[in-house]
């Protein structure tokens, strides 16, 4: 049922996709399978009533697993969709924002506008001078995207509270953001 919905979904589609299946644990094999792909599209769980069953952590693991692009759709419900049009980009120097940045490259060159958004930036000293927007604003130029610059300072809300009402003030609908920590599935 989920293959031939689809694959009818997505026959007119100018672009090459591939359908698969896997046994076991869905997040691995996501991971592992992405790894051949260009980009994996996975929904966001929920996040008002976390469920604690392991494979309702999907978007998490397969980001930490897979190695490539991942897009996270919202559980939230889209009034209109759009995406890549206005991107917010979360920019803090560390590796883990540069390989999001330069992974995005083909989706920031499409964007009818982009913002480079720095949180804190004089607090990320240890990066060194690699958490410089205004850099990274002039390297995306090179690239012919012209990025706008927005640096705030968290202050005592969290950093996930700032991303958000950045998206929301600017209305962004793609966020763009580099992903760490420790592998969650091995």
């Amino acid at each position: 049922m989920a293959e031939s919905q689809f694959r009818k979904d997505t026959k007119d589609a100018d672009v090459e996709m591939q359908w698969r299946s896997v046994e076991g644990d869905i997040a691995r094999g996501l991971a592992e399978h992405g790894r051949f792909a260009d980009l994996l599209i996975v929904g966001q769980g929920d996040t008002e009533n976390p469920p604690m069953l392991e494979p309702f952590l999907l978007p998490q693991k397969v980001v930490m697993e897979s190695g490539i692009p991942v897009l996270v759709i919202p559980i939230a419900p889209i009034k209109a969709f759009s995406i890549g049009q206005r991107i917010l980009v979360s920019w803090d120097g560390s590796r883990e924002a540069a390989r999001a940045v330069h992974d995005s490259l083909p989706l920031l060159r499409q964007a009818g506008q982009v913002w480079l958004l720095a949180i804190d930036p004089h607090r990320q000293i240890h990066i060194g001078s690699g958490a410089d927007p205004a850099a990274m604003a002039a390297h995306l130029e090179r690239h012919g995207i012209s990025a706008e610059v927005v640096e705030t300072l968290s202050g005592e809300r969290s950093v996930s509270e700032v991303l958000l009402a950045n998206i929301k003030e600017v209305g962004a609908d793609l966020l763009v953001m580099g992903a760490f920590g420790h592998s969650t599935n091995r």
